[in-house]
């Protein structure tokens, strides 16, 4: 707002803009007189917010928010009359519980409908952004990655929430990432949901890392296939198939149903 448009590409830079508009803020202000200087308390905010580590920045939102409305009112005299975050947070949830509803009674549309309501009405909504992003994943429309990194975007606003680490653990722990998982569980955000310690005992449990190494393939091997089950993997060479390993161990065991998973 006060530079008047985006002058950096990446939010890692916003912190640099910041710096350089307050360098020449003097000369900004002899070139513009309509235009008053930033004030100091907001300056002080975004500062925060703009700090490497996270336990540096406002705790949520809703401090953001507050801090804001208080710098509003110093300014203008007046009180802020929008909407406050918890209305929006509301409409999110309740957004959120329709989708799942909808989902119970086969409306997969109308599901979608109700989660993209959800983020636009709170683009960091925790519960809505883990279930849209699941049920894209399990529908191949995105991929685990996708899914990590769409958790990593709202980590900022969550991190201080233990469901956060949770429902980023059923992640990890679903794509079979245990090295992720034991990042967390080593960590100040240590998951101790019981259902969640349980499924780390089960030893049939997911676990993407290398468990057999197929010495058979070659350069000449054109396309390789793993049965559903993980227990049998056939590579074509040259028009053959050749059987390539079987009863590899660890086999991932098959998802719980996707409504099992979501969250309201």
């Amino acid at each position: 707002m006060e530079l008047g448009e985006r002058t950096w590409s990446s939010g890692i830079a916003a912190e640099m803009a910041l710096d350089d508009y307050l360098s020449n803020n003097d000369e900004r202000q002899n070139l513009e007189n309509r235009k008053p200087p930033m004030p100091d308390k907001l300056t002080s905010l975004l500062k925060k917010c703009f700090q490497q580590e996270p336990s540096d920045r406002p705790e949520n939102m809703k401090t953001i928010e507050n801090e804001l409305t208080s710098i509003y009112c110093q300014i203008t005299g007046r009180d802020y009359t929008r909407k406050k975050i918890q209305e929006i947070e509301l409409k999110a949830d309740e957004l959120n519980n329709r989708a799942i509803s909808y989902l119970d009674l086969g409306r997969e549309d109308k599901a979608i409908e109700c989660w993209k309501d959800a983020l636009k009405a709170d683009v960091h909504h925790l519960e809505s952004t883990f279930n849209y992003g699941y049920f894209r994943w399990q529908k191949a429309d995105i991929t685990d990655d996708d899914m990590v990194k769409q958790m990593e975007v709202i980590k900022f606003i969550h991190y201080k929430n233990p469901d956060y680490w949770l429902l980023l653990g059923w992640i990890h722990y679903e794509r079979g990432d245990v090295v992720e998982i034991d990042k967390i569980q080593k960590s100040v955000n240590r998951i101790t949901d019981e259902k969640f310690l349980k499924a780390l005992k089960d030893r049939d449990r997911p676990i993407g890392k290398e468990v057999r190494k197929i010495e058979r393939f070659t350069e000449n091997d054109s396309s390789v296939c793993i049965s559903q089950d993980g227990m049998y993997a056939l590579s074509s060479s040259g028009g053959y198939l050749i059987p390539s390993a079987y009863g590899m161990s660890n086999p991932a065991k098959k998802s719980e149903s996707l409504r099992s998973k979501l969250v309201g």
